[in-house]
């Protein structure tokens, strides 16, 4: 019975995570997005780099942004698990400016 119990609650969990990804993307979409922005003022004063040198820098980029969500993702996953998924994805979207 604590075995069922047990997987019980970890589905549950997964269930409440899953109510997260849309306001995830939105986190993701929005960094990014301002990433292609800024990344775009800078190739164009970098104008000297060749297209491989572009192509690395744009690479970069996208890692940085990727490394930099990597926690947030994980910890909304996690409170959503502990606390109302209601309050939690509410404060995520007021702290990232993202749309209800």
């Amino acid at each position: 019975i604590e075995t069922i119990d047990k997987n019980a609650q970890q589905f549950g969990a997964w269930m409440a995570s899953l109510a997260a990804e849309p306001t995830i993307r939105s986190m993701a979409d929005e960094l990014h997005q301002i990433r292609e922005q800024e990344l775009d003022k800078t190739l164009h004063v970098l104008s000297n780099l060749s297209e491989a040198e572009k192509q690395e820098v744009r690479y970069l980029s996208e890692r940085i942004v990727n490394r930099i969500l990597q926690r947030p993702m994980r910890e909304i996953k996690q409170e959503i698990g502990h606390h109302d998924p209601h309050t939690v994805l509410h404060l995520v979207k007021r702290m990232f400016g993202l749309g209800e």
